[in-house]
């Protein structure tokens, strides 16, 4: 199983790419977004930066993530690297930031 990255910020609509990496020897599926950052190449970049080792861009797109509510909103596409998987980016979200509805 591969285990998944979360960095956004809540409450902020922002870009954010899916970006399979490696960090620490093992595969991760990362959702990183930044709301200051206008590219999303550059969101990319920032996450190379910090010393995770970009294997794959999945795509990109826009997030709006409400804790609160337990809602997470992904839309658009990056003209770059095209639109991220966004039923799966919002399952991602559903199994660790937002709590799944009672049965």
């Amino acid at each position: 199983m591969v285990s998944e990255i979360i960095r956004v910020t809540p409450n902020v609509r922002q870009k954010f790419v899916l970006i399979r990496v490696i960090k620490d020897g093992k595969e991760c599926l990362m959702i990183w977004g930044n709301p200051n950052i206008q590219w999303h190449k550059d969101i990319v970049d920032e996450a190379s930066n910090i010393g995770y080792k970009i294997l794959e861009v999945l795509g990109g797109g826009w997030l709006l993530l409400k804790p609160e509510e337990k809602t997470v909103y992904v839309w658009s596409k990056s003209e770059r690297f095209g639109i991220a998987p966004i039923s799966f980016v919002q399952e991602i979200f559903k199994e660790k930031v937002i709590e799944k509805e009672p049965e």
